[in-house]
């Protein structure tokens, strides 16, 4: 720890402060925004996002039928004027589907990140501020908890329960929690020794209170990244668990959950899997791309 020997105890107090507010501020989140705005690969990635949220949002209005009604003389039919992206086995348009199920992976996805991020951030932020045989402990569990593919653990966790959006968001959330704690517990490590976590250790602080007001603060740019990234690994858990029937019951919109029903009619009316495909893999992409802009825009 850096010692301040020819300054008083108040001048001392105050270049400590000053060094966590600098360290705090050091490539802050007004230049990240600034870098980020900047960012090609960052602004395309905004671009795509911002453009299924706002599908999302104004779906009741922009679709142009029902997403549940059906058209027993319309059965896959290919894409036409009447039905921009043509229709499904069910006859129902899949345009109208392929809108109205954006709101559940817009929903489902962002959820299930946070429920992870904030058990996650539980988990790193207190192995790695306590450290030692708790830490241990804590990492071999992880490390013993990753061993397994996430498929699995998925798939073995919920075909125990009946498939609902609200149990996918948990299973998906709890799953993700490991790898952001592992993520931020390195974030904490190089944070926890620096001078005012001392200073604030030196004033008797608890140690809850030091976690929340000292080193959590400082850990924002790589739990930004993390979160931004996992969710577009739950955009892909969410629709791979409703193709295998295991997600959003139907008759519900889900992108998943349309592939799977569309796969027994590929030969002839392929649109039916292609365009939900097509939807999922842009917003994947849109997502990636966002993170690459943030993570490029928080190193800068």
């Amino acid at each position: 720890m850096t010692t301040f020997a020819t300054e008083s105890p108040v001048e001392e107090a105050e270049a400590l402060e000053a060094q966590r507010a600098g360290f705090l501020r050091g490539g802050g989140l007004l230049r990240a925004v600034r870098a980020l705005s900047r960012s090609r690969i960052g602004t395309a990635g905004l671009v795509l996002v911002m453009f299924w949220v706002v599908v999302a949002v104004l779906a009741p209005v922009l679709a142009p039928h029902s997403a549940y009604e059906l058209h027993p003389d319309q059965l896959n039919q290919p894409p036409s004027a009447q039905f921009l992206m043509g229709t499904d086995q069910y006859g129902r348009d899949i345009l109208s589907r392929i809108i109205m199920g954006s709101r559940s992976v817009l929903v489902i996805a962002p959820l299930a990140t946070l429920i992870g991020l904030v058990l996650g951030i539980l988990i790193g932020l207190t192995a790695g501020y306590f450290g030692g045989i708790y830490d241990e402990i804590v990492m071999r569990i992880i490390d013993g908890f990753m061993a397994f593919p996430t498929l699995i653990i998925l798939l073995l966790i919920i075909s125990v329960v009946p498939p609902s959006a609200t149990i996918v968001t948990i299973v998906v959330g709890v799953n993700f929690a490991p790898y952001s704690g592992r993520v931020v517990r390195s974030a904490v490590l190089a944070v926890r020794n620096l001078e005012f976590v001392e200073a604030a250790k030196m004033r008797g602080e608890p140690a809850p209170v030091i976690m929340v007001r000292e080193v959590l603060p400082n850990c924002w740019r790589p739990i930004v990244v993390e979160g931004t990234t996992r969710v577009g690994y739950a955009i892909f858990a969410e629709a791979g668990l409703s193709f295998l029937g295991l997600g959003v019951p139907p008759p519900t919109p889900d992108w998943g959950v349309m592939v799977n029903e569309a796969q027994a009619n590929m030969l002839f009316a392929p649109w039916a899997a292609i365009f939900p495909s097509l939807a999922i893999a842009s917003l994947v992409i849109g997502v990636n791309l966002l993170a690459d802009g943030i993570k490029q825009a928080t190193v800068s």
